[in-house]
């Protein structure tokens, strides 16, 4: 029984210490870790509500479907993602603090120029395919 007892305990040591949070994601999907945005290096890592998306995605096997894209539009960082298999490209658009952009708080105008800039030569994929 104390073998049982021994075992036990090693094993949920060994599973919950080589899961940790912190540990940077490494993946072939992650691209352009050298990017910077919102004042830091790698956003995909350093940034935690982005790194959380990606978790979540991993952890729901969504990951290799997953896109993140990344555009400055009138001077600040804006963030995309989406799923391939979803038909809502620019439905949810995040600003540097991981705050969801609503979609009223731009005239069409605004919104058709911020998809663009996604879209654009100047936009960077953190996450997923490249196009």
């Amino acid at each position: 029984m104390k073998k049982l007892l021994y075992l036990f305990v090693i094993s949920s040591l060994a599973a919950f210490s080589s899961c940790k949070k912190n540990e940077p994601i490494k993946d072939p999907l992650l691209r352009n870790p050298e990017a910077s945005a919102c004042g830091i290096k790698d956003p995909v890592n350093n940034l935690g509500w982005l790194k959380k998306i990606v978790q979540e995605a991993k952890k729901s096997e969504t990951d290799k479907y997953l896109t993140i894209r990344m555009a400055e539009y009138n001077g600040d960082t804006y963030f995309e993602s989406w799923l391939s298999y979803s038909s809502c490209m620019g439905c949810i658009i995040y600003d540097c603090g991981g705050s969801v952009i609503e979609s009223q708080n731009f005239t069409t105008q605004q919104r058709q120029e911020l998809l663009q800039a996604m879209r654009g030569e100047s936009a960077v994929t953190l996450w997923g395919m490249l196009y």
